[in-house]
């Protein structure tokens, strides 16, 4: 699983990234924005500055959902930039948010757990994944992609959390992940870049 492509981002550090089937989203996490861009880099929209640090983020189909970087609060907005709704989520610092087709994951890395959510905020369960410490989560409908923040890997997970798969990427400092249907997408806080790559 090599970098296909990489986006540089410059001054924006994201923890985050997502697609909603056309475009990239990313989480600014220097100046509290969500930027969205096409697969070129070209940034083709702009939202907030946000009351809190956008750190988590996913897509459910036709809205976004972001976590804070610094409190518990999970936050669904339109592409607008409206807040929707907002609930507090199971996790503080959650850097992991994603959306299976049906339910929301959070994870933190600080507690080594991951959250299986409604869309209402309701835990419906909690699963222990020590010794991955995980920050973004994805979903490609089977499986979850959650990048493990102890040795910055990158696991393939089966649903109910097991461990398949880990790659490295070796010179990165991966966050997020995205699914976009055929490819994966990380971002990269200390590097400022979005990378694509393949699931095998």
């Amino acid at each position: 699983m090599g970098i296909i492509k990489t986006i540089d981002v410059s001054t924006s550090r994201p923890p985050g990234v997502a697609f909603d089937g056309k475009y990239l989203w990313f989480c600014d996490g220097s100046f509290k924005l969500l930027r969205q861009i096409d697969r070129k880099g070209n940034i083709i929209k702009t939202l907030g500055p946000f009351e809190v640090y956008p750190y988590g983020l996913t897509f459910d189909g036709k809205h976004i959902w972001f976590s804070n970087q610094w409190g518990a609060g999970v936050y669904q907005i339109d592409r607008r930039g409206n807040i929707l709704k907002s609930f507090t989520g199971p996790h503080a610092n959650a850097a992991g948010l994603g959306f299976d087709g049906k339910y929301l994951w959070s994870g933190r890395w600080g507690d080594e757990t991951m959250c299986q959510l409604d869309l209402a905020g309701n835990v419906i369960k909690t699963i222990s994944v020590s010794p991955l410490a995980p920050a973004g989560i994805a979903s490609d409908g089977k499986y979850l992609w959650v990048v493990d923040r102890t040795l910055f890997d990158l696991c393939k997970l089966d649903m109910k959390c097991n461990v398949l798969t880990r790659i490295s990427y070796s010179g990165t400092d991966i966050y997020g992940v995205a699914f976009d249907g055929k490819y994966l997408w990380l971002s990269d806080m200390d590097y400022m870049a979005l990378y694509q790559v393949t699931r095998n």
